[in-house]
């Protein structure tokens, strides 16, 4: 299978900074593999900021995609039995705190 092509050329200036959520319970299956990893790539140089997460999945393919796009993994043991308070303790990082103030400068 060929991957699909990238989206058509963007201009960064032009969108609004977005907190992009990927969220599993498992792998992608291997021929989803390459798909998923050429759309993530071909949104770099996009205001976007990735945060994967694994809920009670701790995924080697979504921890390979955060360090290629210098995004964040974040694995929630407990998925969908955690608090609020402790999810955004999990999502908001100082990494992403980071990217947020980057943004405010653009």
């Amino acid at each position: 299978d060929t991957p699909p092509p990238a989206p058509a050329a963007v201009n960064p200036s032009d969108h609004d900074p977005v907190l992009m959520l990927f969220l599993t319970d498992g792998d992608c299956s291997y021929s989803d593999r390459e798909p998923t990893r050429h759309a993530i790539h071909a949104a770099a140089g996009l205001p976007i900021f990735w945060s994967f997460v694994g809920l009670e999945h701790d995924s080697d393919l979504l921890r390979q995609l955060a360090e290629e796009a210098d995004a964040e993994f974040v694995h929630l043991f407990d998925g969908v039995r955690i608090s609020d308070d402790d999810l955004y303790r999990q999502l908001i990082t100082p990494k992403l705190i980071n990217w947020i103030k980057a943004q405010q400068g653009r």
